[in-house]
């Protein structure tokens, strides 16, 4: 915030009246010099080097200086001519077309082996360097940018753009783009531009260029004097603005004033037809008025002016190259770019000199210019590009992460009509994506269906009318109570010809948002691409809520996606004015209700040394048959940094592990099923956890047998004397109650061909009531105070144990693959689900899709010490849920008491380290190794979980807000797995992500 505050200190005498400058800009020079901040470079131009350079070279070479060259990688002639042209007629420097980091490394190189005096090397990085580099990942257009409130990440992306620069041995951007964009149909600005608001635009590009200049490149503010209200290309023509003086004091020249004003290292002037300012039809770029004039006499400006490409049809177009280079040279430009013949440039400009149209004083303070910033930029001490590792240290994890904020922070929400965003769960209970675009991108309904459950359809808007009819029919037919529209794929030209749509949207695309948003009440849209699409699609407006995203890329799509589902803040504002919409329009939503999806640098983690680490430990059990495949989930402070799954359900890798398959998570059932509904029973007053269990079980006799002291306190700590467990199955098989196929006796199905009758209940039930008691005080792991939870709940809600979970835990949580017996109750596909031991000695099969714990499968999976089935997201929110003591999903489930309750100790004297229903770390457990200790060693005392049988594990930490969740099936195709507690993978990862915390915060 220091920095954004400086640059706002910077610009409040300047913007803190627009209407005021056009008297500015006739301040006398000396006056207008003093307000000047002068840019750094300028202080080396009588310096030592500069002199000794300068004095070395002859007038020509000097005026060679002032040439920059093209280098077009993909044209393998402007190579041999641009080493050609540094060898013999020693240019000053090169701007750089598409390219990759290595063969740009390379060029750069052999051209500066080619010069004797090192040359600059300029590109065009608007949006970093990933706008030419292809292995580069680039960040938001700038106008995605202008729609950020805050400008600190722009000057933090300045430095990152900077930082990339340099390693890449790029010393000028030539960026960034200045122009006030306030014409729709202009066709080479648009997204280039900050936006339409003169005193907007000219603060995001002063925190761009501050950022850029503390990394120490040199960048250029363009296009001088303004290229935002024109329909011409100044690539193919000469665009002509007819505002005047007055007009364009306010609006086009008001941001270059204020970067002038606060020392950019240079500024970029453009092929426009000025009259107003020029007085003539000369284009601007070789106005002597415009340039030398205003620029440097009026303003008082001693940066680096550097003319846009020369061989634009601007240009091209009525001048030839040595006429157009003399005119540039005449006009004031230090820098002329992209010179057709820099022969010719170079012998008429030698011959103005010569004659005296251009004084010699004035050559010499722009190669003074020239090679002060090549001082500057450390050209004096020049060093090769180093190509080894030059990508992975360009694409850097932090440049990833500062990608990720700005896309989120330009975000906007242009209407959110009774509050609809974020969305809420149980309110509807039908949902549809409609994801208009011209591909099968996938990114934003993957995310969104980690959040809520819907269907998709997919309408190619530039195909045949018909399928979009049929998809509204289908809609209508279904009755979805939600409909969210994904509208993509758009371009970021406007309409080529005068009454047909802009920016890529189709005739049928108007007609099918203008059906979508008029026969459907709810219907929520997430824009992405130019905001000038809007003018093209008014039926938007018709919709509940509008998210737009000038950014169309997979982060923008992912985050646009937990943005509506209230995973994280937005916050932008539409940067110029549409039909729908005015400039400025941005509803604040507020997220951090729900679980979000970042990297880890967000949270203070090393993604790419995790992933390698996580991966080498993961890969390495696989391989030495700890267990087929596995689902990995690490969260920290609210946001999913790790969520992957490996392997297979079998070692045959028929069936590939998905983030969609389930697991039988075996003892995790108790806390994430039977605890969470405890919390609420003991929140609400429904149950005492002092009071014998017996009071909540009437008609078994438990107040009459050796438990009629039990409490749900010692119960759940396991300390109340329950055995661990008992083989119900054998009983239940001896009397009867299993049969291989179902009868009006035998309804409850315990597997494929397996049934059980419903006094299979009141038999487990009973046994476990007259099983002898364990040694007094003394802490015995059970699951049978697990198996008669469901009971106790039903006998206190009176609604089924399943159904009453559903209703008042999952269903509000919004999770959407947790539940019980996943082939029936939940109506999952077998393949969707990892089978887990092949049980010989009761089964006689693999257990696939059932519960594999014994004494749950006899009930059927009716219980809770096991059979709940999950993937790790869904576990994922039931921790945060408890890591937010009680609150998830703009929900209270239980007070934050409750859950201290819950997550205390109360039998410590006694030996015993459990809490209620969670495991917690074992004594001493830090000065323990990796094999002795339970969970890792480095967990601490508030930390909270509990593992499974099957290879399961799950644990969240508040005390560095941790959720670690690791989801196997172990036990195929046996229990008896030596290489499993051998490899330690669910403990060591573990262990890895507190030691990476650790070292981070060192």
């Amino acid at each position: 915030m220091m920095k954004r505050f400086l640059i706002l200190l910077a610009l409040a005498a300047g913007m803190g009246a627009v209407g005021a400058q056009s008297a500015l800009a006739t301040t006398a020079r000396s006056q207008q010099t003093r307000q000047n901040r002068e840019p750094e470079f300028v202080r080396h131009m009588y310096g030592p080097w500069v002199d000794s350079v300068y004095n070395s070279l002859t007038l020509k070479e000097r005026i060679a200086q002032m040439i920059f060259v093209e280098l077009r990688p993909a044209v393998p002639s402007t190579v041999t001519k641009a080493l050609r042209e540094a060898r013999e007629l020693k240019v000053g420097g090169a701007v750089l077309f598409r390219s990759n980091l290595p063969e740009a490394a390379g060029l750069i190189n052999s051209l500066q082996g080619e010069s004797q005096t090192p040359m600059l090397v300029a590109i065009d990085g608007e949006w970093g360097l990933g706008m030419r580099l292809t292995d580069v990942e680039a960040f938001p257009y700038q106008m995605a940018l202008g729609a950020m409130r805050d400008t600190e990440l722009l000057y933090e992306m300045g430095e990152e753009v900077a930082r990339q620069a340099r390693r890449a041995g790029i010393h000028i951007n030539l960026a960034p783009t200045v122009d006030v964009n306030n014409n729709a149909a202009n066709p080479v600005i648009g997204y280039r531009s900050f936006g339409e608001d003169p005193a907007r635009v000219a603060e995001s590009g002063l925190a761009y260029i501050r950022g850029m200049e503390a990394g120490g490149i040199v960048c250029t503010a363009k296009h001088f004097p303004g290229h935002g209200d024109t329909a011409v290309d100044s690539h193919a023509d000469l665009p002509l603005i007819a505002h005047d003086r007055e007009r364009l004091e306010r609006v086009e020249l008001a941001p270059f004033r204020e970067l002038v004003r606060n020392g950019a290292t240079g500024v970029m002037t453009a092929h426009l037809n000025v009259p107003a300012l020029t007085g003539s039809n000369l284009p601007t770029s070789l106005s002597r008025p415009i340039i030398t004039g205003l620029l440097r006499e009026q303003w008082g400006y001693n940066g680096l002016v550097v003319t846009d490409a020369l061989d634009m049809q601007g240009i091209a177009k009525f001048h030839s190259p040595g006429e157009a280079a003399r005119l540039a040279a005449l006009a004031g430009n230090d820098v002329l770019e992209l010179v057709r013949d820099p022969r010719a440039a170079i012998d008429a400009i030698y011959a103005a000199v010569q004659s005296g149209e251009i004084a010699a004083e004035q050559i010499e303070q722009s190669v003074r210019r020239i090679l002060a910033v090549k001082y500057y930029v450390g050209l004096d001490k020049l060093k090769p590009v180093e190509a080894r590792n030059i990508v992975r240290e360009i694409n850097s994890p932090e440049a990833r992460l500062l990608a990720r904020r700005m896309v989120a922070g330009s975000l906007v929400a242009l209407q959110n009509n009774d509050g609809v965003l974020p969305l809420e769960t149980q309110k509807y209970e039908r949902i549809a994506v409609v994801s208009l675009r011209t591909d099968n991108n996938r990114a934003f309904f993957d995310r969104f269906s980690k959040y809520f459950r819907a269907d998709r359809f997919v309408h190619n808007y530039r195909g045949g009318l018909t399928r979009g009819d049929a998809i509204l029919d289908t809609l209508a037919a279904r009755g979805y109570d939600l409909i969210v529209v994904e509208a993509d794929n758009f371009t970021s030209r406007p309409a080529s010809a005068a009454g047909q749509p802009g920016f890529g949207v189709t005739a049928e695309l108007q007609k099918f948002v203008g059906r979508l948003t008029s026969e459907n009440a709810n219907v929520v849209v997430a824009l992405f691409g130019m905001p000038y699409v809007m003018d093209h699609l008014p039926a938007v407006k018709d919709a509940r809520a509008v998210l737009f995203s000038q950014t169309s890329n997979d982060t923008a799509r992912d985050l646009a996606a937990q943005a509506l589902c209230g995973a994280i803040d937005v916050d932008g504002t539409l940067p110029v004015t549409t039909r729908p919409y005015p400039i400025g329009t941005g509803v604040r939503i507020e997220g951090g209700i729900r679980l979000a999806f970042g990297i880890g640098e967000e949270v203070g983690i090393d993604s790419e040394r995790l992933e390698r680490a996580v991966d080498s430990i993961v890969y390495a059990s696989i391989r030495n048959g700890a267990y087929p495949g596995c689902q990995l989930l690490i969260a920290r402070d609210g946001k999913v940094i790790f969520d992957r799954s490996y392997g297979n359900h079998t070692y045959t890798g028929e069936d590939p592990v998905t983030p969609e398959s389930v697991y039988d998570i075996a003892s995790n059932t108790k806390i994430c099923a039977a605890l969470p509904i405890y919390m609420t029973l003991y929140d609400r007053g429904m149950v005492d956890l002092d009071v014998p269990i017996s009071a909540y079980l009437p008609g078994l006799g438990f107040e009459r047998s050796n438990k009629r002291d039990v409490t749900l306190r010692s119960q759940l700590s396991h300390i109340a004397g329950f055995q661990p467990t008992h083989p119900f199955w054998e009983e239940a098989a001896e009397k009867g109650l299993i049969s291989a196929r179902p009868s009006r006796r035998h309804t409850v199905r315990i597997d494929r061909d397996m049934w059980a009758s419903e006094k299979v209940y009141e038999m487990v039930y009973r046994r476990i009531r007259d099983l002898p008691l364990t040694e007094e005080n003394k802490m015995v792991y059970s699951c049978l105070g697990f198996v008669l939870a469901p009971h106790i709940i039903e006998n206190i809600t009176g609604e089924n144990f399943w159904d009453y979970l559903d209703r008042n835990i999952y269903d509000p949580l919004g999770i959407t693959l947790t539940g019980f017996n996943p082939l029936t109750r939940m109506g999952l596909a077998e393949e969707q689900v990892v089978p887990s031991e092949f049980d010989a000695p009761w089964r006689g099969r693999l257990v696939h899709g059932f519960v594999h714990d014994e004494a749950s499968g006899v009930l059927g999976g009716y219980s809770s010490n096991a059979g709940l089935f999950s993937n790790t997201m869904g576990i994922a929110e039931i921790f945060q849920m408890y890591m937010n003591k009680g609150e998830y999903g703009g929900r209270r489930f239980f007070s934050s008491e409750t859950f201290d309750t819950f997550n205390t100790q109360y039998f410590t004297e006694h030996g015993n380290y459990r809490a209620l229903g969670f495991e917690k770390a074992v004594p001493a457990n830090r000065d323990r190794s990796i094999v002795d200790a339970w969970p890792a060693p480095s967990t601490s005392p508030e930390a909270f979980g509990h593992s499974g049988f099957t290879g399961t594990y799950a644990w969240g930490d508040p005390a560095n807000g941790t959720i670690y969740i690791f989801l196997s099936n172990r036990v195929y195709p046996t229990r008896q797995n030596p290489a499993f507690d051998k490899m330690q993978s669910r403990v060591g990862i573990h262990e890895l992500v507190y030691q990476m915390i650790e070292e981070k915060s060192l």
